[in-house]
């Protein structure tokens, strides 16, 4: 983990993580380049894969993804890697995509959280597109058990026939949460 970007409840969550006798890892890894730093986190977690043992490790990214195939380089023993680049940066040059292609034989699957980003990455030829799979994000039910639409209609002061709009996201700036207000409000100027 990387404290860099942290909130409040990633603390907390890593606190309870460590009363409950879990053995973490902190690397101080930015989202910006930054090559100093990079190699460093790169280094840090070589070290993790040495003191851990792995089988598996996944990597969410497009920098994670790098630094957790680079951090493989020269192990006897590598861990599986996973790779979910939530929108690759293959948009930013061609030197990105001739990286990831050369870091894809550092890796065993490919995860696109959505069939279109799978044709994405199956049409910028990275890996053989049987490595390249689906793996849709989901939620715990269990944790966050949805109101009925009558009782949250009545907790936000809503008519009855009110239609009810869902956003999930972490309420991060990256995320834009009020980007979905935005759309609800064109959508409604459109349908009124």
């Amino acid at each position: 983990y990387s404290l860099h970007r942290a909130d409040a409840s990633f603390t907390l969550l890593l606190d309870r993580l460590r009363g409950a006798g879990w053995r973490l890892y902190e690397i101080d890894m930015r989202r910006s380049i930054d090559l100093r730093r990079d190699v460093l986190s790169t280094m840090a977690l070589r070290k993790v894969y040495r003191d851990f043992r792995p089988d598996v490790v996944h990597a969410q990214s497009s920098k994670a993804g790098a630094i957790a195939r680079l951090a493989t380089l020269g192990l006897r023993r590598r861990p599986g890697i996973v790779y979910t680049p939530n929108s690759i940066a293959s948009n930013v040059g061609r030197l990105y995509v001739w990286i990831e292609r050369l870091l894809a034989m550092r890796l065993d699957v490919l995860a696109a959280v959505t069939p279109s980003e799978r044709d994405e990455l199956i049409g910028l030829k990275l890996t053989a597109a049987r490595r390249i799979h689906v793996i849709v994000p989901t939620i715990r039910a269990d944790v966050f058990a949805p109101a009925s639409r009558d009782s949250a209609r009545r907790e936000l002061r809503l008519p009855a026939d009110a239609p009810l709009v869902v956003a999930i996201g972490r309420l991060a700036p990256q995320k834009d949460p009020f980007a979905v207000v935005e759309v609800v409000a064109a959508l409604r100027a459109e349908v009124a």
